[in-house]
């Protein structure tokens, strides 16, 4: 829509009666990002707020408005005086499918504020709301994060303004690099010892990515390390789930400092760890650390921002800002704390109001939850367990509950018997990609548990072996290099090995992919590959007994049965037992079936 609008402001104690807002949207707003008045305006504005600089100025403002052109339309409010001189400018962006105004950048902007020259915020902000209000059909505004206090003060003081605002004040982590500490703390034996677990496995680099080949040879992977673990933690995989979330980093890469810093850890020429960042001013504020999971046991995110802090000192930058979120990880690393402001305009008092009441209403709710030992997520969990919950599995909870009997079959194989096994071209080995690529299929199935428990696998040790057909996750299994204890929850029983023991476990295939042999292909490569270590002296497979569809693929691959745990229960009581072979075997034990 190209829409022009323009604005008398209300009068406003101190502010200039001769100032004019314009409302531009989509094409028009477009237009003005190139307009030589706005621009001498943006720069002068800019110049006077400069903690703004790396999200509201050109690069990343241009950016987020193509790469989201077809989700969210361009809004900008601009403000001058009759001399031309700049009195305000706010890059917002309105999508019309649900309603929002937000601003350019939604989420992505950490930080978000409007451009004023110094003691003008409450006149422009109130000039422009009143005009994004009569212009579009928007009943708030959140703003998260402001960075400066003076600003919020300055609404607060307008009494038309503070009957429509609501606030919190948010804690924001931040690292002042101080040239000792980093050295302190580089030279701790445990930091030591890490870096020289890397750099016996290769070739170990820290640098700033500047080249645009360079970024397009790492990205994917960084992309992929990222996705997965907010995935397990945060039941979100950004690049995934937003097509354009690629494209509109390239571009902010592509309009280099301020807007981008990037840094890699590479091992072999391979990102290892990786921080995305902007400047402003003397700090470096997070967009992303990213780092592999495979290598978690060294730290390598840790280790990233260690050089990194180095780095930095060297170039004048004398603080991280670790931004706000409450994660722990951040607190890790924080030496310092500052406040920044979570807030919301309402397009009316009442809204305002009815947000006070929703919020009262909610602290009522978590206290009788508290009252009751509970918590909002245990009850979220509950619901959802409810909701997934159909007639036919509630009556098979129930027998279960009066009589259940489950036997888990233990089958081995050694060296001998794996020998000429052959490697599957469709298998890969520790493909992050293809385990993002995991979707549910079973009413039980959620994709974070799924990545929740691949995260700490890997993070273990532990080898996903997969297959992807058709864009998804069609075949998996996983390989535990060398066992000594095995716990089998199925049975509630523990599996003592003998050394040099590798152990496959956790196959899932896709239904509608199932009766195709990947099964069978994937033990096949998984054993070849397992084997390939000539020091590995058997191989160890699990299954429950009424599996039959796995019981016959892991036979026709050569494994031999050795015995049985079993678990019963009958109304509430539970017995447990295990075949002669498995009585009295020891962690030391030579031959598990001795």
């Amino acid at each position: 829509m190209n829409s022009r609008f323009e604005w008398r402001p209300r009068a406003v104690p101190g502010a200039d009666s001769a100032v004019r807002l314009k409302l531009l949207r989509g094409p028009a707003a477009l237009a003005a990002l190139h307009d030589p008045v706005l621009l001498t305006q943006w720069e002068a504005l800019l110049a006077a707020n400069r903690d703004a600089e790396a999200f509201q100025g050109p690069g990343f403002i241009r950016a987020w408005y193509a790469a989201y052109a077809g989700e969210w339309e361009p809004v900008l409010a601009w403000a001058y005086g009759d001399a031309g001189a700049p009195k305000g400018l706010w890059f917002l962006a309105y999508q019309a499918r649900s309603g929002t105004l937000a601003h350019a950048g939604a989420q992505q902007a950490e930080y978000q504020r409007w451009l004023v020259p110094p003691g003008g915020d409450a006149a422009f902000v109130s000039a422009a709301w009143q005009a994004l209000c009569a212009e579009l059909p928007v009943r708030e505004l959140r703003i998260r994060y402001l960075p400066t206090q003076d600003a919020l003060q300055a609404l607060l003081a307008d009494q038309w303004l503070h009957q429509r605002v609501r606030w919190r004040t948010v804690p924001r982590p931040l690292m002042r690099l101080d040239a000792e500490d980093i050295r302190k703390s580089a030279a701790k034996k445990s930091n030591k010892s890490r870096v020289n677990r890397l750099k016996r496995l290769g070739k170990l680099e820290f640098r700033q990515v500047t080249d645009a080949q360079e970024l397009a040879r790492v990205l994917p992977t960084l992309m992929a390390f990222y996705d997965f673990r907010q995935g397990a933690v945060n039941d979100s995989c950004p690049f995934i789930e937003d097509n354009r979330k690629r494209a509109f980093h390239e571009a902010l890469f592509a309009a280099g400092a301020p807007t981008c810093h990037l840094t890699v850890t590479m091992l072999d020429d391979q990102p290892i760890a990786a921080f995305w960042g902007a400047v402003v001013g003397t700090s470096l504020q997070l967009g992303m650390l990213i780092h592999s999971p495979e290598l978690a046991e060294h730290s390598p995110g840790k280790l990233h921002v260690q050089s990194l802090a180095e780095f930095l000192l060297s170039t004048g930058i004398d603080t991280l800002d670790l931004t706000p979120g409450g994660d722990a990880w951040k607190e890790r690393f924080a030496n310092a704390h500052d406040e920044v402001w979570d807030l919301t305009l309402f397009s009316s008092p009442m809204r305002a109001s009815r947000r006070d009441w929703a919020i009262e209403a909610r602290t009522q709710a978590k206290a009788l939850l508290a009252d009751l030992s509970l918590e909002p997520a245990q009850v979220r969990s509950l619901l959802g367990k409810i909701k997934r919950v159909n007639p036919t599995s509630l009556i098979r909870q129930v027998s279960r509950r009066i009589s259940e009997h489950r036997e888990y079959r233990i089958y081995r194989l050694d060296a001998a018997q794996a020998a000429g096994r052959a490697m599957d071209s469709r298998v890969h080995e520790s493909a992050i990609g293809d385990l993002l690529a995991f979707e549910p299929t079973e009413a039980w199935q959620r994709r974070q548990d799924f990545l929740s428990a691949a995260l700490s696998r890997i993070e273990a040790g532990d080898r996903p072996f997969t297959i992807v057909m058709d864009g998804k996750l069609v075949h998996s299994g996983w390989l535990v290099p060398r066992q000594s204890v095995s716990r089998m929850t199925e049975v509630s029983q523990t599996l003592h090995l003998p050394d040099h023991s590798a152990t496959l476990f956790d196959f899932y295939t896709h239904p509608s992919y199932r009766g195709r042999g990947l099964y069978g292909a994937n033990i096949n490569h998984m054993l070849a590959r397992a084997f390939a270590d000539p020091s590995l002296a058997y191989a160890y497979i699990s299954v429950l007994a009424d599996n039959g569809a796995s019981r016959k693929a892991i036979e026709r691959a050569g494994f031999e049965y050795i015995g049985s745990f079993r678990w019963t229960r009958r109304f509430g009581r539970v017995q447990k037992s295990a075949d002669a072979c498995f009585i009295g075997a020891k962690k030391t034990d030579a031959d598990a079936t001795n």
